[in-house]
């Protein structure tokens, strides 16, 4: 069964993926994230969901935290590239990398709902691993906890898994 398509939602996806424009056009804007066209065309089928759409989509799901429910667990979702491929290649407890960290949850926090880490019950880091593959990364400020959210299958440790990306943004939230 297929859902109907609006008018709007037509005229959206036309817009997109009509190959006219640059693929730098910025299609959506915000203070944190600007959504270029070429971000919007990784959803083609057979294409791979560019970082720039999973850090939009955390964006708006940051800004949605803004209607949530009375009594509903307070979320913090975390961009893409928070751990990068420079920090993962340093040391875990880098002072450039605890440096860095801190920087960015400070800019999200200020851009987001929350003054502080400490009026925030789920902590949400989006990841990405070496393949393309996203995971979640969700740390359970009010239950010490840790989960982490992934659709494959995982055999193995999660050291052999989620390697240096996971222990760097485990180290770097905990400390």
């Amino acid at each position: 069964m297929k859902n109907k398509v609006h008018d709007n939602e037509k005229k959206v996806a036309d817009t997109i993926f009509a190959a006219r424009g640059d693929l730098d056009d910025v299609l959506f804007h915000s203070y944190f994230v600007d959504g270029q066209r070429i971000h919007f065309e990784s959803f083609k089928e057979g294409n791979e969901i560019s970082a720039g759409v999973i850090d939009m989509w955390a964006y708006v799901l940051n800004q949605s935290e803004r209607k949530r429910s009375t009594g509903s667990l307070k979320k913090l979702f975390c961009h893409t590239s928070i751990i990068t491929a420079d920090m993962e290649a340093r040391n875990v407890n880098s002072k450039v990398n605890m440096t860095k960290f801190v920087d960015d949850m400070t800019n999200i926090l200020f851009i987001y709902v929350y003054p502080s880490i400490r009026e925030v019950d789920l902590v949400i880091f989006l990841m990405m691993l070496v393949d393309e593959h996203y995971y979640l990364v969700c740390f359970n400020l009010r239950e010490p906890q840790i989960y982490i959210i992934d659709n494959m299958n995982v055999k193995g440790s999660i050291k052999d898994r989620y390697g240096k990306k996971f222990a760097h943004v485990r180290y770097l939230f905990i400390k």
